[in-house]
């Protein structure tokens, strides 16, 4: 069928569409850590033409889409093309007054926290303009089924520190993963933790019925090893002592020969001895 528009006038409009289509990314990620775990956005990809909107503390606004490039222009940039998002500021006519905070191109996944696949997801970008960089951190919150929001937009950097970084926090329940992280192996100390008070109920419980079953205990008695128990912090304390005075002991040696070695050093045998050790002609 022949096209009702020129050739020409037709390549510009098919140029012209494909330069309004927003760029995208994957946006679904399984974790390397957690290969069970499974982070699946695409069902928050926009499909309005507005976007998500968020202002910081110092009043400058941010225009992002989720895994796909913002409708906000910004004739600044030096990626309009690729954005991750779009910062706006008031700014004189001519100056700029916007910048884009990472190339979508650039997105780096990985779990909010270690381990703790609840939590939530976050997509790290760089590339931006003056070496702008981002994260959009997605929180994982049930009740927000087939919705996003974006709660929170900081810069995480000093205002005036080149290059900028800013975090923007999202809440869907789409940040809910599916499937859960392996268990780590518990380490000795757990073992120790858990089995050191087991044990000691078990020998406390066994002996009491082992005395009064088989030795008619009473009282006190009852405990198992109750005797030796009890010159325990004798022991203890005796054990203290001795340490004490061994180490008072070996201070009074030490000074006692520091002394000896010092008042011997002006003594004419101790010169000889050194002496002796000199190359001759150094004495």
């Amino acid at each position: 069928m022949k096209s009702p528009f020129p050739p020409g006038l037709a390549v510009l409009l098919v140029c012209y569409a494909r330069a309004d289509q927003p760029q995208t990314v994957p946006c679904r990620y399984v974790p390397p850590e957690c290969p069970d775990v499974t982070y699946d956005l695409s069902v928050l990809r926009q499909t309005a033409a507005h976007d998500l909107y968020g202002i910081d503390a110092l009043g400058q606004d941010y225009y992002v889409r989720v895994c796909e490039t913002p409708a906000e222009p910004c004739s600044f940039a030096t990626n309009a093309s690729e954005m991750a998002g779009v910062q706006t500021w008031s700014a004189p006519q001519g100056a700029p007054s916007c910048a884009s905070i990472g190339n979508l191109r650039s997105a780096t996944w990985s779990m909010l926290e270690e381990g703790k696949e609840k939590a939530g997801v976050q997509i790290s970008f760089t590339g931006g303009d003056d070496g702008r960089s981002s994260v959009f951190q997605f929180e994982c919150d049930p009740k927000m089924v087939g919705l996003v929001q974006l709660v929170n937009v900081k810069q995480t950097t000093a205002q005036h520190v080149v290059p900028a970084q800013y975090a923007l926090t999202f809440a869907s329940a789409a940040a809910c993963p599916t499937g859960h992280c392996p268990i780590p192996p518990m380490s000795a100390g757990w073992y120790v933790v858990i089995f050191f008070p087991v044990g000691v109920a078990l020998y406390l419980i066994l002996g009491v019925v082992y005395n009064k079953k088989v030795h008619d205990a009473e009282g006190l008695e009852v405990l198992p090893q109750w005797r030796y128990w009890v010159q325990l912090p004798g022991l203890v304390a005796d054990g203290v002592a001795f340490s004490w005075r061994t180490s008072l002991w070996a201070a009074r040696v030490a000074r006692t020969k520091f002394r000896e070695c010092r008042d011997a050093s002006g003594t004419r045998e101790m010169r000889d001895q050194r002496a002796d050790l000199l190359p001759s002609g150094e004495e």
